[in-house]
């Protein structure tokens, strides 16, 4: 009987505290607000392709996504940050594609060269929490959005998707 009894409180005390830690992961969720639609066409550079490798999920961090951009091609274009980011998440509603709001402190002139001969593969990983994502995404698809430009200045996009459930 003693050791039911102590089974019983066992189990009573390991609910007691995987609610606290529920409760407390609720509670300090932080959902990213829409931004603006976006029309922008993607996936539109020859010789380059956006894939998303691997996505996983931290409460404290939210997603994170494992991207690679393949490249094909002698054309050099540039992923440029000059203090907004250059990887954007966006979120499918409706049948438009509308930018998640970033409140991320902005960051100096990053500048990556891609392309070219010898250039075959770029890897990166965004993590939600410290891109200024928040921590929870609403259940929907997604896309990962990145910013290239070309050796004129213009701007062309490539786009991976990816869901929430």
């Amino acid at each position: 009987m003693k050791r039911c009894r102590g089974l019983v409180v066992l189990g009573l005390l390991t609910a007691l505290c995987a609610g606290a830690v529920w409760l407390t992961l609720r509670v300090t969720a932080r959902y990213p607000a829409w931004g603006e639609p976006v029309t922008y066409p993607v996936n539109r550079v020859e010789g380059f392709a956006l894939s998303i490798e691997e996505t996983t999920w931290s409460p404290f961090r939210g997603y994170t996504l494992r991207y690679e951009i393949q490249m094909d091609s002698e054309e050099i274009y540039h992923l440029v940050e000059d203090g907004s980011a250059f990887a954007y998440l966006e979120r499918l509603a409706d049948g438009q594609w509308y930018r998640l709001d970033c409140q991320r402190e902005q960051a100096g002139h990053i500048t990556f060269d891609l392309g070219g001969s010898g250039s075959t593969a770029f890897y990166g990983s965004v993590v939600q929490k410290y891109e200024g994502y928040g921590t929870r995404l609403e259940p929907g698809t997604y896309r990962l959005t990145m910013k290239l430009t070309d050796r004129i200045g213009g701007a062309h996009y490539l786009a991976a998707e990816f869901d929430v459930a």
